[in-house]
């Protein structure tokens, strides 16, 4: 029996030392596994950022992508409008200054604007005109007298008296290329 307990022992130290030397490399397997555990979080939770922010970016890629269309829908627009307005002015160019020939005209007022130019737009034979008025012109509308801002006003009315009163032909008197005379015409 005494070899026998000899192994035993034996067996027993090699038990223990073998112990000892896989307890220490458990706990550093068990360090580890955290590490990586704690690695592979981080890696997620970096990975859910990058989701999170190719998502913001495909949603700012998106709104820029209609921003662009509107701008470019709206530079469209403005072509089209400065193209109407250079039409315009040629056909302004075209019509000359606002000083018409001298002499009698019959038509209906359209409207009259003291500012910024005294001018008054009539229709004479079925032409637009636009006139120059004097400072010193005399309006006559329904017996009253009228300045050429109340005559604006009368004319812009929308009160049914004051359209019976300004509906109708007026005669025009045309002098030295300015309207010097504005009368309600009973004809």
């Amino acid at each position: 029996m005494g070899r026998s307990n000899g192994r035993r022992r034996a067996a027993f130290a090699v038990g223990v030392v073998a112990l000892l030397l896989v307890l220490p490399a458990c706990k550093s397997t068990s360090d580890k596994d955290q590490q990586i555990a704690d690695l592979e979080k981080q890696v997620s939770d970096l990975q859910s950022q990058l989701d999170a922010a190719n998502a913001t970016n495909a949603d700012l890629q998106s709104q820029l992508k209609d921003e662009q269309i509107k701008l470019g829908q709206s530079q469209e627009d403005l072509s089209t409008t400065q193209a109407q307005l250079e039409d315009a002015q040629a056909q302004l160019a075209q019509a000359g200054e606002v000083v018409l020939k001298d002499g009698t005209y019959i038509g209906p007022v359209l409207g009259a604007k003291p500012q910024p130019q005294r001018v008054i737009v009539f229709d004479a034979a079925g032409l637009y005109r636009v006139s120059l008025v004097a400072s010193d012109v005399t309006i006559t509308s329904g017996g009253k007298s009228l300045s050429l801002k109340e005559f604006g006003k009368l004319l812009s009315s929308t009160d049914p008296n004051d359209v019976k009163l300004a509906n109708g032909n007026y005669q025009i008197v045309v002098k030295d290329g300015k309207v010097t005379s504005i009368k309600k015409s009973k004809s």
